[in-house]
Order: C-alpha cells, then structure tokens, then sequence
C-alpha cells in the first residue's frame, strides 16, 4: 500500500479501532444509517420514484449515503447506499420493488438452473461510480463501508424469489440437495465477494445476515465457514483484536453469543 494512503487510513478513528488500537472516544457509525428517518431522504426518494432508480443513480446514491454525516457531522463513517440483491441482478435474476411487499427475483431458483440465466456484470457500475463519488466527497477522516449481504441471507432471496419469515424454501434446498445449494452460494461468492471489496474505500465492508435466525448456530457456521476461508485475503485480514466482519446486523437471540465473541470483549 503506498506510504500516503497508509498515513490517510491511519487518520480515520474507525479503522485505527478496528486494527487494535483504542481511541477515546469511540468511534461511531449506526445501522440503518442512511434512509427513511431522514426527511431529505424520503424527499430525494420521492423525487426518483422507485427505490431501484435511487440506487442506480450514482449522484443521487453518494448523496443518500452522504446525508447522515451531513446530518451528523460527528459519524466516523459513511455506509454506501445500495441493496444486497445488487449482486443476484447482476448475475442475471430480474429484480423488482413491489410496493408494501417488497423485492421480487425473477426467475426463482426453485424454478430454474443457475445456467439459465445470462449474467450482465455492467448492472454492477453505477454502484461502483456512486463509490468514487463518495470517495471524492468524503472528509479526511471518515471512513467508507461498504455493503454487500452475507451468503445465506442472499440465497434465500435467489432460491425463493423473495423474502420471507422462516426461508423456508432455501432451508428445504439445504436439506434436500445441499449440493446444489452450494452451487448457488458458489456463484454468489465469486462475484459478490469481489463486489465487497470494490465497495469498500477503506477495506471494510458491512455484511448484513439479517436472516439468519431460523438457522442453527452449527448449521450457521458450518456452511458458511468454507465462503469465510476463500474471502479474498483484504476481507480476511483480522485486526489485532476481534474482528471487523462480524455479523453487526439484526441479530436473534442464538446468534448475540456468536456476536459478543465475534466482535471481542471490550474489558
């Protein structure tokens, strides 16, 4: 890494913590940063029409993701604006917003083969051009984390076509024909994984499992420990306590313990 970028990543609290190093106070950065509580949100959003619109404008993204710390100004960190099912658009599912019910992936893949889709990888550019406007536009010292979705939270939308309580569809896949499963999560590390990295400005990215909880903690850990392993090494690289991917997301109630020892003790 060149001798300047290194000074500029060290000026930033957030990643000084996450390699080790305590800072007071803390640094801070929120879920859900970006979005509906905020007025000039729903104004810009309103003004774009749907969500997909939103994301895809890459002006209109940077300014969504740069809101909160306009807002307040005091946020160590800016979360890039933008959607886990990027990536299944991208690998070649239709993706909708229908209105009160939210994200459609058409076809699902209870009904066709990975091979049936053709894949337009340029669906991915504006996400990155919304990266670089926000990279420009940031301050010295606040750090920018990128955003993707965790293997299985993305495949149960792929396997189902949507969203659901239970992922009852892709639970029965697992169980079913577990092989083919891992071809669908396969696929989804490949390019996902790498589209996390080019989200990230300061090699951190913010994975959302938030669909996690009807799975166990061992079948958890087991089907997902082989994406964690073949990460490309900048994910991999752990600080010098915890561990800066932890799953910081809406947690259930099995998985805290998974978290407190995931993100390190602070006494």
């Amino acid at each position: 890494m060149p001798a300047d970028q290194t000074r500029t990543q060290a000026d930033k609290p957030l990643l000084a913590v996450l390699r080790g190093e305590r800072r007071d106070p803390s640094p801070m950065w929120m879920m859900r940063q970006a979005g509906r509580y905020l007025p000039e949100y729903r104004q810009l959003r309103q003004d774009k029409g749907s969500f997909l619109d939103l994301v895809y404008d890459a002006e209109a993204a940077a300014e969504v993701t740069l809101q909160p710390l306009k807002r307040f100004p005091k946020l160590d960190a800016a979360i890039l604006f933008s959607d886990i099912l990027i990536v299944p658009f991208a690998i070649g599912q239709n993706l909708t917003f229908v209105t009160g019910e939210g994200p459609r992936l058409t076809p699902s893949l209870t009904a066709a083969e990975l091979d049936d889709l053709t894949p337009y990888l340029a669906r991915l550019e504006p996400v990155y051009e919304t990266v670089r406007r926000v990279r420009t536009a940031l301050e010295p010292g606040k750090a920018l984390i990128g955003f993707a979705g965790s293997p299985w939270t993305v495949a149960t939308y792929m396997v189902a076509g949507q969203g659901s309580r239970d992922q009852s569809e892709a639970r029965r896949l697992a169980y079913a024909d577990p092989e083919r499963l891992m071809v669908v999560w396969e696929t989804r590390q490949d390019s996902p994984a790498r589209h996390a990295v080019r989200t990230c400005h300061d090699r951190r990215r913010h994975r959302a499992p938030s669909v996690r909880g009807p799975v166990s903690p061992q079948s958890a850990r087991q089907r997902q420990r082989p994406f964690r392993e073949t990460a490309p090494s900048s994910e991999r690289t752990p600080p010098t306590r915890g561990r800066w991917d932890s799953p910081c997301s809406l947690p259930r109630s099995h998985l805290y313990g998974r978290i407190r020892q995931g993100c390190g003790s602070s006494s």
